[in-house]
């Protein structure tokens, strides 16, 4: 198995032939949260890494290693979507006026890039899985 020849060997052949293998699939998960191609490539860059490091946590009686695989992407494009987020929260605000009432044009806007987003999430689920080779 790759997983344990990672983690016993240190077989970064090994790494290659699962991103070879499970990298497209890894992609189309960190796509689809993401909707960014370079953010996704780096989250898929991120989720190996972490696998080089964790191999030997992984256990094969909680799944598989495409499974494990798919939550190590997941966590790291989450940590990617996170990540300004977090900063900006925890930065000083300073507001020099009070904030009056959006204009409608940018509500519009906003509510506009929510639903085309929703739409290519949707998108990328059910279509990337079929259009990926098996």
């Amino acid at each position: 198995m790759l997983v344990e020849r990672i983690a016993a060997l240190g077989d970064k052949t090994a790494l290659g032939e699962l991103d070879r293998r499970h990298g497209m699939t890894l992609y189309a998960i960190a796509y689809t949260l993401l909707l960014d191609s370079e953010a996704s490539d780096v989250a898929v860059a991120a989720a190996l890494r972490a696998l080089w490091r964790q191999a030997a946590s992984f256990d094969p009686r909680m799944g598989t290693a495409a499974a494990w695989m798919a939550e190590l992407t997941r966590r790291a494009a989450r940590e990617r979507v996170r990540g300004p987020l977090a900063a900006r929260r925890t930065a000083p605000v300073r507001r020099l006026v009070t904030p009056g009432p959006r204009p409608r044009w940018r509500r519009v806007a906003r509510l506009m890039r929510v639903a085309v987003a929703r739409v290519a999430r949707f998108a990328a689920a059910v279509a990337l899985p079929a259009l990926l080779p098996r």
